[in-house]
């Protein structure tokens, strides 16, 4: 990973906020469940870091373990990308939602398809 000689990252604080929209597949099987996430940057402007979490809905704790092929995204403008996720069955005691966070967005709610 890189680092910056002088250690100031005072440039991202000038990332203008930006929206994303996603749509989720899932499938099932006798022990594990497979989400395949899109994500789709809809805004003007880079989403810088966005973080996806598999929570429950009610208690809207993450749940864990949940494995991932990638997370913490950079998308630009009009960009997708599409992500699996896997989880064991008997994790999910409660409905689920994926929900994505960025340096430079609000939290954003992913819905299932």
């Amino acid at each position: 990973y890189w680092l910056h000689s002088q250690n100031d990252f005072s440039g991202l604080s000038q990332l203008r906020e930006t929206s994303i929209s996603g749509i989720v597949k899932t499938v099932k099987s006798n022990e594990r469940t497979y989400y395949e996430v899109s994500v789709t940057n809809t805004g003007k402007n880079l989403a810088f870091m966005v973080a996806l979490k598999l929570k429950g809905k009610e208690s809207n704790r993450e749940i864990l373990p949940s494995i991932w092929n990638d997370n913490y995204l950079n998308l630009f403008p009009g960009e997708t990308k599409t992500v699996l996720l896997n989880v064991n069955n008997m994790d999910l005691i409660e409905t689920t939602v994926i929900d994505a966070k960025a340096y430079n967005m609000k939290t954003a709610i992913i819905l299932k398809q």
